[in-house]
């Protein structure tokens, strides 16, 4: 990256939770343009920041802990 690029490295945890229904569809594809739609909606919402704030929150309260 340039030298006093904003841009930030390393790696971020995200996830969208999606209604998946299952009924059947006279296209196939339909199935993908009504997930695709879904998406779209749910990228442009604030829900990934609200998502991405609380995991990182949780986070810094109580750190990483790992058991075996």
């Amino acid at each position: 990256m340039a030298k006093g690029s904003k841009c930030r490295w390393g790696n971020s945890i995200g996830y969208v939770l999606i209604p998946l229904g299952m009924k059947p569809q006279d296209d196939v594809f339909e199935y993908v343009r009504q997930a695709k739609t879904i998406m779209d909606g749910k990228k442009h919402s604030l829900e990934p920041l609200f998502s991405y704030g609380l995991l990182k929150v949780t986070m810094e309260v109580f750190g990483l802990r790992v058991r075996y």
